[in-house]
Parts: structure tokens; sequence; C-alpha cells
């Protein structure tokens, strides 16, 4: 009689949980903003409810990984606290204060075009990495950039960067930025020296039927000038 041979069964392994530190604190930015929101859906005659105070305590693992990033994994387990650490948070309004709101990046990455090849862009996401800011984030000092050119050494990472510097600069929308890598604007250097008049043209060329009012070419100089400051070689004093 013929003996029938069962094989274990394999468990397909979990996807890991673990973050980047930064989106940890996106996560509870998004989470406190929406229970306030909540809170003033319900006035009374005393006033509105709001959130005065949030203190949370997160036990967690820690680790660098190879492009530099602070990585967190939440633990569900206390009693598992071999290398544990704890994250603290407490956040409250202070009154009185306000803060400008900083210039955003959150594109993806292929808002960069052919600088950035698509098998680039997958690593970099296997990573976390999956907006131009947080790639102008990890490439910000020379360990970052060291680190991603070694992982990436097909790219031309100045290129890269310069590129993505396009969607950090003032007066130019994230759109508008894209419409730029469009026609093939590179770095802030190549925005400021083009002629005004032709990159006028080409950029309501790009936007044609996707906006009601059309670029003027004094629309382009004044955002040529102001991003010329930051562009402009600063000299010592004499």
């Amino acid at each position: 009689m013929e003996k029938k041979i069962e094989l274990p069964t394999l468990q397909t392994p979990l996807k890991s949980t673990e973050i980047a530190l930064h989106e940890l604190g996106e996560g509870l930015a998004i989470s406190i903003a929406t229970v306030q929101n909540e809170l003033a859906r319900y006035p009374n005659e005393l006033g509105s409810y709001v959130l005065d105070e949030v203190e949370i305590t997160i036990p967690a693992r820690l680790r660098v990984d190879k492009i530099g990033q602070l990585r967190v994994c939440t633990v569900n387990d206390a009693q598992d606290n071999q290398g544990l650490t704890k994250i603290h948070l407490r956040v409250r309004p202070v009154l009185g204060t306000t803060q400008s709101v900083p210039l955003s990046a959150d594109k993806p990455l292929s808002a960069l075009g052919d600088v950035l090849p698509s098998n680039a862009i997958k690593q970099l996401e296997e990573l976390r990495v999956f907006s131009v800011e947080d790639f102008l984030r990890i490439t910000r000092n020379t360990a970052g950039q060291s680190a991603v050119q070694k992982m990436l050494p097909d790219i031309k990472l100045n290129s890269v960067i310069d590129r993505a510097t396009l969607f950090t600069l003032p007066d130019v929308t994230p759109s508008l930025a894209i419409t730029l890598v469009q026609i093939g604007i590179t770095s802030p250097m190549d925005l400021v020296t083009r002629d005004s008049k032709s990159l006028t043209e080409e950029i309501n060329k790009q936007l044609e039927g996707r906006l009601d009012t059309m670029l003027t070419q004094e629309d382009v100089l004044k955002f040529q000038s102001s991003i010329r400051q930051l562009t402009k070689l600063r000299l010592p004093n004499k």
C-alpha cells in the first residue's frame, strides 16, 4: 500500500508594519485634527468643545535603515520588551501663537519625469520614500545623498535633486511645478534664465483647457524674479 506523504504547510510571512518615524507623526496629526473637527460638530450654549491636550505613549522598536531614515515598528505585546523603547508625545494648543504653513512637495516620485526611472522609484518606495518631499528629506545632507547614490548608482542624483527642488519654490504651485517638468525645466536656475515670453507660451500650451485663465508674461516674470533671489550668488560684504 502506497503511503501518502503530507508536506508541512508553509505559512505566508506577515508583511512588515514598520514605518518611518515621520509617518507616525503624520498619522497622529491627522487623527488629532479629525477628533477636533468631530468635536466642532457639537456646539452648545456654553461654547464649543475643544481638544485641550493629547498625551500618547507608544511602545516601539527603532532602527536606522540603509538610507538613514529612523524606522519604527509598534509593539502590541507589552511582554515582548527586548530592545524596546517608548515614544512619548504630548500635544496641546498654545493660545495666541500662529505658524506659517510650510512648503509641501507631496507629489509622487513619478512627477519628476525621466530623471528617475521606474525601477529606481520602486526601490525607493520599498524604503517608504513615496513623494518628492520624501526624496528631498532623505537627500538633504551628504550622508543621505551618498546612501541614495550607492543604492541607485545609475541615476544622476544632482539632476534629480535639482528637479525636485522645483516643487518647493515660492509662488510655484504643485501643478505648475509638474508643468515645468513636462516642458523640460531642469532646475531653479534653468527656470530663471529662460526667456519669459517663450516660457509663458510653453506653460499656457501645456495647461490649455485645464485652467480658466492663462498666465501672462508679467505673471511669469514675477515668479522668475522671486526665485532669482534664491539662486543669486551672495558675495561677502566688503
